[in-house]
């Protein structure tokens, strides 16, 4: 079985890098994916995600910035993937999960602390949560179609990819806050420690730790039964539609951006 060990100074060095290829600031690096999440597998690569802003005159120009940035490194042992500040920001109003997620990862690696805790007081009020339940609700539904039903074995990744969005919509419902992105944080909270559910998914993880990414499982029909009920009960729940104020948002794009302009 092949082990992947990475020091974050590596993952620090390349981010750096980028940001003199690209010539861009980055304002927040994280890791996201099954290690953000707590089960990754002994050879899970490292999938960062970051946040950049770049020079006004940028900005100030027909012709459109890039807005993402995605590469591997060499060995394709990590993978970076990136984010304009306006996209970003853009996604949040939107009730994108991705984003929120990536800016409260348990695994950070590069923050300016700033631009975090503006993101971080705005967010009870600009994230539209149901946007974000239905975004998780979707994806439970579509990796279960896909990797779960009528079989006998599953890929322990996939079938993690079927309970955590499940779990996700069902404390976004419950509790009308956004999620833990830590899985073990947000079953921990859900469930009592000799749950039925608790216990079949900590059996999960722990299979999941011990084998690399290809490795399947028996499809356990407890989970198998609870997701299926569980994706049926959250089709019949509504979000009403709110309204976001975009205000707060633009004042933080605008102010972020000509703090980090050289040429300001």
């Amino acid at each position: 079985m092949t082990v992947i060990i990475c020091e974050p100074r590596y993952i620090n060095d390349y981010m750096n890098a980028l940001a003199e290829t690209y010539g861009i600031t980055i304002l927040h690096a994280c890791e996201s994916g099954s290690r953000a999440w707590g089960f990754e597998s002994p050879d899970s690569d490292y999938d960062v995600r970051f946040i950049y802003t770049q020079p006004l005159s940028r900005y100030l120009c027909l012709e459109k910035p890039h807005d993402s940035i995605a590469e591997f490194s060499s060995d394709r042992v990590m993978d970076f993937h990136g984010w304009d500040i306006r996209k970003a920001l853009g996604l949040l109003v939107k009730g994108n999960a991705s984003f929120v997620e990536w800016m409260n990862s348990p695994i950070i690696y590069q923050q300016d602390w700033i631009f975090a805790d503006a993101v971080a007081n705005m967010m009870p009020r600009e994230l539209d949560l149901g946007s974000c339940f239905a975004h998780y609700r979707s994806m439970a539904k579509k990796h279960y179609l896909e990797h779960v039903k009528d079989r006998e074995t599953v890929n322990s990744k996939k079938f993690l990819y079927v309970l955590r969005p499940l779990l996700a919509a069902q404390w976004i419902h419950q509790y009308g806050t956004f999620p833990p992105v830590a899985f073990r944080e947000l079953i921990g909270s859900m469930f009592d420690q000799n749950n039925s559910t608790r216990v079949e998914i900590e059996k999960l993880i722990s299979l999941k730790m011990t084998q690399n990414e290809q490795g399947d499982v028996p499809a356990a029909e407890y989970l198998t039964v609870f997701i299926q009920e569980e994706i049926v009960r959250q089709e019949s729940i509504k979000f009403p539609s709110v309204e976001i104020s975009t205000r707060d948002v633009n004042k933080l794009l605008r102010d972020t951006i000509l703090r980090f302009d050289r040429g300001h």
